[in-house]
């Protein structure tokens, strides 16, 4: 489960405002889970409009063809993984952890030709197996500070 003081995990209030950002200044990571969705290109626009980047974390099975996924590269938008199929990662073995996931990066990683470095686990569910796992991949497990459900 989330844990605030797990200094492998990446979140806004610990890691991002350490990044580029100008000392003093305040920044905001905007992170949409669960896609891509067939909302996506209205959320694109809007995006777009208001110059703003976010961070999208796909599942797999959601995966298709027609979803704009260039558009989301070309704008300069960020994708990590978010599993195969949305399963509570906790109640899987490490051997099933390590599919799920894998297999998820390489999908995303064929699709868009870049290299995941990011991954959120569903429901925000994670244990060691996990962990262990991301690190065996050299994916930087992402949760939230403020969410909705998921």
């Amino acid at each position: 489960m989330y844990d605030w003081e797990n200094k492998e995990i990446w979140t806004n209030k610990k890691n991002w405002d350490k990044q580029d950002s100008p000392k003093g200044t305040k920044s905001l990571i905007l992170t949409f889970d669960d896609g891509p969705s067939s909302v996506l290109v209205e959320l694109l626009d809007i995006l777009k409009k208001h110059q703003v980047r976010a961070l999208f974390f796909w599942q797999s099975k959601l995966l298709h063809v027609k979803r704009p996924w260039k558009r989301v590269i070309e704008e300069r938008h960020m994708i990590g993984g978010h599993s195969l199929r949305h399963r509570v990662l906790t109640r899987l073995s490490y051997r099933d952890q390590l599919h799920d996931i894998s297999t998820n990066l390489k999908q995303l990683e064929s699709l868009t030709g870049q290299e995941m470095i990011y991954f959120r686990p569903p429901f925000g569910q994670f244990n060691e197996d996990t962990l262990d796992v991301l690190k065996k991949l050299n994916v930087m497990p992402f949760l939230w500070e403020v969410a909705g459900l998921d």
